[in-house]
């Protein structure tokens, strides 16, 4: 989503003769996100839409995240809706990656500091509802960003010397062998299908506060669904620390179309742990180390994820979950 590639209007021009779409008006490209370069599009027409440029995934992966955005378009469950070219294929070969096209969302993205209650509780309907809307697909999709990637991260970042990160990789290792456990422990208990993985605030627009609409589903893969909802708590619940009416409200909304398992309550500690630390990490990475210039990338502080490791360390599995949704 940051600008790696330049793409010109000619280079646009030629690129979109492979969908069905009217003449090229204008094009802005969006200098946000890590590791895509993105433009929005606008028609002569007045119609928009929104390109992606993807060096970094294959046509599997582009196919198991069309068949994903295909299967919600029936469900009633609002995201993405991808464009197929004129010869119904999901992307083109460009540059060296491929290119994808999707409508344009409209709607709004939410400020952190104007989140209440029921938005957090729609959103965490939504998930759900996503997750049910995608039960029939069981392509085995690996997360390619599981804890053995994200911990041969850190094993690079130990073997380097980066001013400021000293003895920060270790911390980040010995806190994921602790969170990881909790799912391993669970195994194939763990109800598992294609989740999302990076629900994050800038992934979703607001046409209504009751009517979240999903997008960026690139990183989806087929997991264990209480990854998905610890992630997009810890994205969306904490704001210096977390915010317990948020994040009670979203796993209400999640509850009320799909109740997680005792299994899953035991590992929603360790599940949101793993993903603080994977963000972190992929944050140091993408941001902190790129050396791109700020009009080309927005650059996000890995502190802000590091910031919820130390909160839910602090915390703890058994006061998180009481903290959370107290049982009787």
């Amino acid at each position: 989503m940051a600008i790696y590639i330049a793409i010109t209007d000619d280079d646009l021009r030629s690129i979109l003769h492979a969908w069905d779409v009217p003449p090229l008006q204008a094009a802005l490209g969006i200098p946000e996100g890590s590791i895509n370069t993105n433009v929005a599009l606008e028609f002569k027409d007045g119609s928009r839409a929104f390109l992606r440029l993807t060096m970094v995934r294959d046509e599997a992966a582009l196919n198991y995240e069309a068949a994903l955005l295909e299967a919600l378009a029936g469900s009633g469950v609002e995201a993405a809706r991808l464009r197929r070219t004129r010869s119904g294929a999901v992307s083109v070969p460009w540059g060296g990656g491929f290119v994808s096209l999707f409508d344009w969302i409209d709607g709004v993205e939410v400020a952190r500091k104007a989140l209440e209650s029921a938005r957090l509780r729609s959103l965490g309907g939504a998930l759900a509802r996503m997750h049910g809307a995608l039960d029939g697909i069981t392509t085995p999709r690996p997360n390619a960003y599981d804890t053995h990637v994200v911990a041969g991260w850190l094993e690079e970042l130990r073997r380097e010397d980066h001013p400021g990160l000293e003895g920060l990789a270790d911390f980040l290792l010995e806190a994921q062998e602790t969170a990881r456990g909790c799912l391993v422990r669970h195994g194939s208990s763990l109800p598992a299908g294609p989740i999302h993985a990076d629900l994050f605030m800038d992934n979703v627009k607001w046409p209504t506060p009751d009517a979240p609409v999903l997008f960026d589903f690139e990183m989806a893969c087929h997991s264990p669904r209480v990854l998905d909802v610890a992630i997009t708590l810890d994205a969306w619940c904490f704001d210096g620390e977390f915010q317990q009416p948020l994040a009670r409200a979203f796993v209400e909304g999640y509850e009320s179309v799909r109740p997680l398992t005792a299994e899953e309550w035991d590992a929603l500690h360790g599940a949101a742990l793993c993903g603080a630390i994977r963000f972190t990490t992929s944050r140091i990475r993408d941001f902190h180390l790129s050396m791109l210039p700020p009009d080309r990338l927005a650059k996000k502080d890995y502190r802000t994820w590091l910031a919820r490791v130390n909160a839910l360390r602090s915390m703890g599995k058994d006061r998180f979950r009481e903290w959370l949704a107290p049982r009787g």
